[in-house]
Order: C-alpha cells, then structure tokens, then sequence
C-alpha cells in the first residue's frame, strides 16, 4: 500500500512530489510511499514541455516558472547555470530539462520511497478508506491518497462523426510539407502550429477563429499603474454585490480604468485588424511594445496574484457569461506572446505564407477538401489543424480514467471545463463522499481559473503538499502513542 499515489507527471506532479519532499524532511517524517504513474514519454516533463519541438519557446520569464514557490528564481537560476546563451523566452524543451533535473535530485533518499508506473492509468475504485487504481498493462496500484496531476486533458474540437479528422499539433512533424494548411484557432497553441508548419516548408498557411482575435505582443516593460481596477477596489465592490450579481461591478471598473488612460491600445488595434491590416496591428504594438506603452494589457497582467480570487466569487452563471462574452478576448490580451514570435508571424504574413481570417460559416469537408469561407475568399485545403487546445468539457473527454470516475460518481464536470473540487483543499467533488481523490494542474480550469500559468499551479501544488505533510505527520504521532 502507497501512502500517496500520483496519477499523471508533468510540470505539476513534479512541483508536488518536490514540495512534499520538502516537507517530509523539515517534519522528520518517516518513510513516505509514493507511487508515480505515467507514460515514459511525458514522465517527469509532462507533454507541454517534454514532447515540444526545439522552436517551440515558453510566453512566461523564468523567474515566474519556478518549481517552489519558496524558490521562485529556481528555473532561472539553473538556467543560467546550465545554458550560456540565456534566453528570455527559452525552449519548451529547456524546461523539460529543468523537471528531470528536479525530479532526479529526488533520487537515493531514505525518506521518500518512489515507485514508477510507466503507464496510463484506466479505471479507479474507493473502497475501505483507500484507491485502487488499474493501469492499462493491467497493473494495480493501491494507495491511501491519490493526486491527479493529469495536465490539460482536452476533447478534440472536430468530431469525427461529422467527417472531420482534424491532426493533432503534435502529429505535424509527420505530415511532411503541405501546400496549404487550414489551422483552427488563433491562440498560443495555433502560434506554435503556425512555427511547425513554416519548419516544414509550408507555403501557405491560414489561421482561423470565430471570434477574428489575433495574438498580441508581451510589452517591454511594465509601466502603467492601475487606479481603479485593483484587487482592494474590486474585492470592495465584490463584496457589496451577492454571488450571482458580481461581473458587473468588474466590468464597471475596468472601463473607469481604461477612461483614465491616455492612449489605450486595444482601440487603434482592433480598428487596424477590422481593417484586416494583421501587419499593420503588429507593426503598432510591436512600436508600442518596444516602448513600454501598453497601458491596457499593464492593466489586465496586473490581475496575476489576484484574477483567481476574483474568479472564486463569482456564481457559476457568471462564470459562463464571462468565458461566452469576454473569454477569448481575455485569452488574446491578458496572455500576449513574445515579440521575437510576434516578428516571425508579421514577416511570415508580409510575405504572403501566412493569412488570418475569420470565417463567416463552419469549416465544410466537400470533394476530399475542407472549405474555409470568409467574406471576401474561399480557401481549400486537404490538411485540418485542431490549434485550438481543444474543448475542456469532461463528458467529452477521451481519458477512459475519466470516463470511468464520471460513470462511478467518483467526480463532478465544473460546467466551465474540468472537474469541480474545493478550492480550499482540492479535494476532487463526487457524488460519495471523502474518497481521498484530489486534483491540480489545468484540470480544474473551471474551478480555479488560472491553471494555465505554471506558478499558479505550483503555488496549489505547494499548499496541497503541506495538506498532506500536516496529515502525515498527525498519522506519526497517532503512531507513536498507539
């Protein structure tokens, strides 16, 4: 029997298993089993990072990707240690690199007793105070605890039973060149698409989404001060206001905040893309960029210690109205790109490889080719591209472990994507009880919000892992006094 089972291990599992770590030795707790389950390829690295091509770079400075909050420049730090050409914006698979590091300095300690699983988990039971959890190579792992650090498990936005058989980004080092590319969505991971499919020679490539945004680009540096949109103005707002009637008073004092700046950006920008002028978009914030004049997108990554707190109190209606109305506009402007990927996208659109487009009907498969229609062309293409990361709808997933958890009641969809858990000790929500199950990481996107940025997900990783400390140690005194 393990103490605690780790299901899925990536950026996430590792930052709880090294936090944990940390807390067994500061609290001389005695041996602690843990079990770590997860595919060899993505062991220890995760998908996002591990299984990354070498032109793929972090959006994030690595002083914000840390994997102890208590060491917050640990990523950095080893950077420069480890790699002479010091990048802000690094590899994906640099920081691969950084996890393994972590994950095998764990290696030969008494304390912790790990046993790995290189496998994916398929089925999970509760029973007797205790999981039982069956791996697809039939194994069986039994634990007290089990933490599902699963990453970002998405459903595919193209359903196969409507004729389409979008390619997964990972599967674009196999197509060879195409001539032309359709690639759904406008985001970071269609950016990524965009740099695999210019790798490859593609000549020409067209990005599309329903909602027309376009990429925008990380200032130089952080110049303006909100005044009215700050975390003591609208928790004071927040709190005069019943769950349910909250997203207003956000709104209100988002546009008394941007009222007060000079020259918000986000106007000339959206006037020059309603144009369709991409490289005239980019060329303006790109000059802005340069200058640290991005007052607009100041204002919304100042919400970065907070936006999480804000989602909390909101009612779950409220959350949909936000992520149906505002969520990929605030996807587009509060998560801009590095302007080093942003100059690649305007030189590869000026010269005609790359277009940008929003459709005016739903992508058609007609004739052995998938038909992209705007207002002014059609497009045909052989090759559909899912950019988008998918749909984080549960009851659409493919992960069979999930599947099975949703037909046991052993865990609840969070109508915004994921699970739902309690956000206090993230403990999975189920239709039984205290089942010992908890989860972390972009699974509970629904619930927490800001699960795409990795600091976050360590800062929950972290008090998740001095939770289970405090158990652990209660477990030992229970012991000593039997």
């Amino acid at each position: 029997m393990h103490d605690i089972a780790i299901i899925g291990f990536g950026a996430t599992g590792v930052s709880f298993l090294y936090q944990l770590h940390s807390h067994i030795h500061e609290q001389d707790i005695k041996i602690v089993k843990v079990a770590i389950i997860s595919p060899k390829e993505s062991f220890s690295s995760g998908l996002a990072f591990g299984q990354a091509e070498s032109l793929h770079k972090v959006n994030t400075p690595p002083e914000l990707m840390g994997i102890d909050p208590e060491d917050p420049n640990g990523f950095s730090s080893w950077l420069r240690k480890h790699n002479q050409n010091f990048e802000r914006y690094p590899p994906r698979l640099t920081y691969a690199d950084y996890l393994r590091h972590i994950y095998h300095s764990m290696h030969g300690d008494d304390k912790i007793k790990i046993s790995e699983y290189h496998s994916l988990a398929s089925d999970i039971d509760f029973a007797q105070g205790a999981q039982r959890v069956t791996l697809n190579n039939g194994q069986v792992v039994n634990a007290k605890k089990t933490v599902l650090t699963l990453g970002s498990l998405t459903a595919p936005t193209f359903s196969t039973n409507d004729g389409y058989h979008a390619i997964p980004p990972k599967a674009i080092p196999r197509l060879g060149t195409p001539e032309t590319a359709l690639v759904a969505g406008t985001g970071l991971t269609a950016v990524d698409c965009v740099k695999s499919l210019a790798n490859a020679g593609c000549r020409s490539i067209h990005l599309f989404s329903r909602n027309g945004l376009v990429p925008t680009v990380i200032s130089r540096s952080i110049e303006y001060s909100p005044e009215h949109f700050t975390w003591q103005k609208l928790k004071k707002a927040l709190n005069q206001h019943e769950r349910g009637e909250r997203l207003p008073s956000v709104i209100k004092l988002l546009r008394m905040e941007i009222g007060r700046m000079r020259s918000p950006e986000v106007f000339r920008a959206s006037e020059l893309l309603n144009q369709g002028n991409v490289c005239g978009y980019w060329d303006y914030l790109l000059g802005r960029a340069d200058q640290g004049d991005l007052p607009f997108q100041d204002t919304l990554c100042s919400t970065r210690y907070y936006a999480h707190k804000i989602w909390k109190k909101l009612g779950d209606n409220e959350k949909l109205d936000f992520q149906y109305n505002f969520g990929a506009f605030w996807s587009c402007w509060r998560h801009p790109i590095p302007a080093e990927v942003i100059r690649e996208l305007n030189e590869y659109t000026r010269c005609g490889r790359l277009h940008i487009h929003c459709p005016v009907s739903s992508i058609k498969w007609r004739d052995g080719h998938y038909i992209l229609e705007t207002k002014n062309t059609m497009v045909r293409s052989n090759v559909l591209i899912d950019g988008t990361g998918g749909s984080f709808s549960i009851r659409a997933t493919r992960s069979l472990l999930l599947q099975n958890m949703l037909a046991k009641g052993l865990c609840q969809p969070h109508p915004c994507g994921g699970l739902r858990i309690d956000n206090l000790t993230y403990a999975v929500l189920n239709d039984i009880g205290k089942t010992g199950i908890y989860c972390l990481g972009p699974l509970v996107k629904g619930e927490l919000f800001s699960t795409n940025a990795f600091w976050f997900n360590a800062s929950c990783a972290s008090k998740l892992a001095h939770l289970f400390a405090i158990k652990l140690r209660m477990k030992s005194y229970k012991e000593a006094c039997d």
